[in-house]
């Protein structure tokens, strides 16, 4: 889609033109839940999430109350990103094709960039992981694996999407090639899209994070302190007595602690993983780690099968101090995005807002009378946020 030819650079033309270069320019978010953006009420504001009611079933011809235990999680709409930059009156002049091709859509591509890096810096509110630390990806296990922990934690089947950095499309590509089944995206084949496969459509990202783990095995061996613990802490010992760290983002498993169907509370079979969520340093060996999930042992928002027993071990993924790529499966709404129209400042003469589709773009202009420039600027407010961890699981590479 373009502008016709010769037509007026307005403000309002550069825009409209800007937030189209946006919306193509999007890798991650185009795969992802957009639609907060009317429930804010000013720039900037925290929204509560409210999360979906979890219920159990009773079978028994004898009512049972199910307590209602609502949460929420904060959204905050406050992170400002622009492009600016200087042109003269006479580029002005120019077709709005051209000064999109030069200047929008560069500008745009940057913006972009930005949010999906926030975006995929998200893996670190994500538990599950599957895959072998140091080695990326290349065959469908690991993807079936991938696919199998969605199904335990009861995920919709469909809007399913698999990111990669570009090191694991390689060696998917030569790994599984004859398998894709080319796949049309909104009738678009989309930059990036290599096809679906296990019910995961996959794309390949530049912007996948690389987490650096932290000094949990060094002259440590990390155990449970203390029986029948619950909550969103583990309090442990048997580390390093001054230098065991472990960093938001690590992912480690308790012995004899496993995952549960979210529906049934049944064990899964599989050690239920946790992540670590804020950095921590041991103390005389000791570590209380803040994690994520909670231990919850019943009730509709169990997670594990049981609390963890006293001195059980506690298995980090991957080596201590060493950087890996996560690459990421996930559900539509396990990420979210949403973008809020910034005000129009009164002393502009020329500038516009638009929004469509979970996006907004402001463009200002100014002028320089000394150096005969105009300074032009474009804008987005945005927030990402991982509202549902448990529709994620990550690919270490």
């Amino acid at each position: 889609m373009s502008f016709a030819t010769n037509t007026l650079v307005s403000s309002s033309i550069v825009t409209k033109e800007s937030l189209l270069q946006l919306e193509n320019q999007l890798g991650m978010a185009k795969t992802i839940y957009r639609d907060w953006e009317n429930k804010f009420g000013k720039d900037g504001e925290t929204l509560g999430i409210r999360k979906p009611n979890v219920f159990r079933a009773t079978k028994a011809r004898v009512r049972t109350n199910s307590a209602l235990t609502e949460s929420t999680v904060a959204f905050t709409v406050a992170t400002q990103a622009h492009v600016s930059f200087e042109w003269s009156t006479k580029q002005m002049t120019d077709t709005i094709e051209r000064i999109s091709e030069r200047y929008i859509q560069p500008a745009m591509s940057a913006i972009a960039n930005a949010i999906d890096v926030d975006l995929y810096a998200l893996y670190k509110s994500v538990y599950n992981q599957v895959g072998t630390p140091g080695s990326a990806p290349d065959g469908y296990d690991v993807f079936a694996d991938a696919r199998r922990r969605l199904n335990e934690e009861a995920i919709p089947l469909k809007n399913r999407f698999v990111n990669l950095n570009p090191e694991a499309e390689a060696e998917v590509l030569k790994g599984l090639k004859g398998l894709f089944n080319e796949k049309l995206i909104n009738n678009i084949i989309a930059d990036g899209a290599l096809g679906s496969l296990a019910g995961l459509d996959f794309y390949m990202a530049q912007n996948v994070q690389n987490h650096t783990t932290g000094l949990f095995s060094t002259s440590a061996t990390p155990l449970v302190n203390g029986a029948t613990q619950t909550g969103a802490t583990l309090v442990t010992d048997g580390f390093n007595a001054s230098s065991s760290t472990v960093k938001e983002g690590d992912v480690f498993t308790i012995a004899g602690v496993y995952a549960v169907n979210p529906k049934t509370g049944a064990s899964t079979g599989s050690l239920r993983q946790f992540v670590v969520t804020a950095d921590t340093t041991s103390s005389g060996g000791a570590m209380t780690i803040p994690i994520s999930p909670s231990i919850i042992t019943s009730g509709a928002l169990q997670t594990v099968t049981a609390s963890p027993a006293d001195n059980a071990a506690l298995t980090f993924a991957g080596t201590e101090d060493t950087s890996y790529p996560i690459n990421i499966a996930y559900h539509k709404d396990c990420f979210t995005l949403a973008c809020r129209p910034l005000e129009i400042p009164q002393s502009v003469t020329w500038g516009a807002r638009e929004s469509y589709n979970g996006l907004s773009v402001r463009a200002i202009k100014d002028y320089d009378i000394d150096e005969d420039k105009e300074v032009l600027r474009f804008d987005v407010l945005y927030g990402v946020l991982c509202q549902n961890p448990s529709f994620g699981c990550r690919i270490i590479g």
